[in-house]
């Protein structure tokens, strides 16, 4: 596993929380909590990425087929 998504609909203070102790230096993971918008296309227009170098802003892109 290379990355965790995380969608949630909760205050905005609980995803951060997560992202902040899912990227410990034990726990590498980058995982990103994105903004949803049920007005904009798609409706996870950007999130932010979490890892254990830092915190950026990141645009949505659709997970890759398993075909």
């Amino acid at each position: 596993m290379k990355k965790i998504h995380i969608i949630i609909s909760s205050q905005s203070c609980l995803p951060f929380e997560l992202g902040k102790q899912l990227t410990t230096d034990t726990y590498m993971k980058e995982l990103i909590t994105y903004q949803y918008s049920s007005t904009s296309s798609p409706v996870y227009p950007w999130g932010i990425s979490f890892t254990s170098q830092g915190v950026k802003y990141v645009e949505w892109m659709p997970p890759k087929s398993h075909n």
